[in-house]
């Protein structure tokens, strides 16, 4: 196995076409709820759902707090036992 083609830490991915569609989706469910404030991890694809699920009817903060952990070595562990 080549551990090169493991990802060992989170991945700044954009949304895909599916995402979107669940985006837009979320956005009707939501849209009659008041919020000042959206507070969102830093990554591309949920700077995207903010985009398009809150738009500008809040103020999004952006907060590295929020980016899913890392989980390195051991998830690797998990992706090679998997496979």
């Amino acid at each position: 196995m080549c551990y090169s083609s493991i990802a060992l830490r989170y991945q700044n991915i954009p949304l895909n076409d599916t995402g979107i569609k669940q985006d837009e989706a979320l956005r009707e469910n939501v849209k009659d709820v008041k919020s000042d404030v959206a507070y969102i991890s830093p990554l591309k694809r949920t700077a995207k759902t903010a985009e398009i699920a809150v738009g500008d009817r809040s103020e999004i903060i952006y907060d590295d707090r929020l980016v899913e952990r890392s989980f390195g070595f051991w998830r690797a562990l998990k992706l090679l036992w998997t496979t």
